[in-house]
């Protein structure tokens, strides 16, 4: 009789393999040019103006300049560091404070 808490081991055993498999295979370089389009579509995709970003990529390193809302900050770069191909992110935003009315 097999204990209960070995029962499905061997198929989860195999789920983690072929998940990092697919990981690894996946882990391709992506042409700098195309990740700053990822990078620039995910910003599109979180509320507020963005257009004054700079966005830099080199070897996957994607580097974020020019001001940003304080309130938009968080958001804003949660989305990028989702972005296949971003293995880092380096942050030289200015933070705007907003106006109080």
């Amino acid at each position: 009789m097999k204990p209960r808490n070995l029962q499905g081991r061997p198929h989860a055993i195999c789920a983690i393999a072929r998940k990092v498999s697919w990981l690894k295979s996946n882990r391709q370089d992506i042409p700098n040019d195309i990740l700053v389009e990822r990078v620039r579509a995910a910003m599109g995709r979180v509320s507020g103006d963005h257009s004054a970003i700079e966005i830099i990529a080199n070897n996957g390193i994607v580097t974020v300049g020019g001001e940003a809302s304080a309130n938009d900050l968080p958001d804003l770069l949660a989305a990028l560091r989702e972005v296949r191909g971003v293995r880092d992110m380096v942050s030289e935003l200015r933070v705007q404070d907003e106006a109080i009315d």
